[in-house]
């Protein structure tokens, strides 16, 4: 597989890249001369659900994902354990479905959290919003993202989120939590700190969500014309 992006990599005109951060990452590992490379962020479509009322439901921390080494949710289920132990209101949801889902039940009931945690499997789009509008803190600690639209999708439905540092949304976020992956203590925290002040989530969704108006896909559109334009001579 390295191979084959190495020859790709060598051998195109330009190289697109969705973030800064794998931008870097292409140059350290595949000597990718940075100036041949565009970054073009990810965007995330207008949420089409509503915020749903917490009145009556406990605490919701949602991990969603892929249930795969990448995405860390070995670290979510530590950082849950931590948590757990300060709070016995606050539940937890694993959404999503992966190579690790049996391996992580086992560690969630090794844990102690066999009553804490709830595993969804996989989603439809619809249900994703919902439990999106539904939770009260998101987290990201991935190993490695290129990107990670997740937490914009989770923010554009009034869910504030902490998104690892190792990602290309990091650099797009600049007003949310960011964490270091595999930081089970650091993660902790934050979550805590969320759900102990609501009105620092309220702060931190207003400026992420004006983050994102600077996330659209016809600007990223606007930016792939442009460099398709400068390849081709054509006029987009």
């Amino acid at each position: 597989i390295c191979a084959i992006e190495q020859t790709a990599l060598d051998a195109a005109d330009a190289v697109v890249c969705v973030s800064h951060y794998t931008r870097s990452v292409l140059a350290a590992n595949y000597g990718l001369d940075e100036q041949r490379a565009t970054v073009v962020h990810n965007a995330v479509g207008r949420a089409n659900g509503t915020r749903r009322s917490a009145s009556g439901n406990p605490p919701t921390v949602l991990f969603l994902g892929r249930l795969t080494r990448q995405k860390g949710p070995e670290f979510f289920l530590r950082a849950a354990a931590a948590i757990a132990a300060r709070r016995a209101d606050v539940r937890f949801v694993v959404g999503g479905d992966g190579d690790l889902r049996e391996q992580l039940i086992e560690r969630s009931a090794e844990l102690g959290l066999a009553r804490r945690v709830f595993f969804t499997g996989f989603l439809e789009a619809r249900e994703v919003e919902r439990l999106y509008s539904e939770a009260d803190v998101y987290v990201m600690p991935s190993v490695s993202e290129p990107f990670g639209i997740a937490p914009l999708e989770a923010l554009a439905l009034d869910t504030p989120v902490i998104v690892a540092r190792q990602s290309g949304v990091a650099e797009a976020l600049a007003s949310s939590l960011k964490i270091d992956y595999g930081d089970v203590e650091d993660l902790a925290a934050k979550v805590l700190l969320l759900l102990e002040r609501p009105a620092l989530r309220e702060a931190l969704v207003k400026a992420g969500q004006e983050e994102l108006a600077a996330l659209r896909w016809e600007k990223s559109a606007e930016k792939l014309l442009a460099l398709y334009s400068a390849l081709t001579g054509l006029s987009p």
